[in-house]
């Protein structure tokens, strides 16, 4: 019996076969692993890439109330530039009431 292992452990082609499929084994267990990190989020850095996603949604929410307060000065701007028109056109075109016909 331990002759036959001897044997084989001298062969070649056994031991380059035992040391494949070792490598597939170790190769699928990573693959297992950094599956599982992935899809239940326990890798490194995940409370850096939460720190990161709330640090982003902090500054869309302050991006988003400045351009809301910007729409609403271009609007205002707006309202005003069609009052100061239409009391424009309303004293320019407005008929002098004592000019003689």
């Amino acid at each position: 019996m331990a002759l036959s292992k001897l044997q084989r452990l001298s062969d070649w082609d056994y031991v380059s076969d035992v040391i494949s499929i070792n490598l597939v084994v170790i190769c699928i267990f990573f693959i297992i692993i950094s599956i599982m990190f992935h899809a239940f989020d326990m890798g490194p850095g995940k409370k850096e890439r939460e720190q990161r996603l709330s640090e982003d949604k902090k500054t869309e929410m302050e991006l988003f109330v400045k351009l809301t307060e910007l729409n609403l000065k271009l609007e205002g701007v707006r309202l005003e530039r069609d009052q100061w028109e239409h009391e424009m056109n309303r004293l320019v075109f407005a008929a002098p009431a004592d000019s003689p016909s």
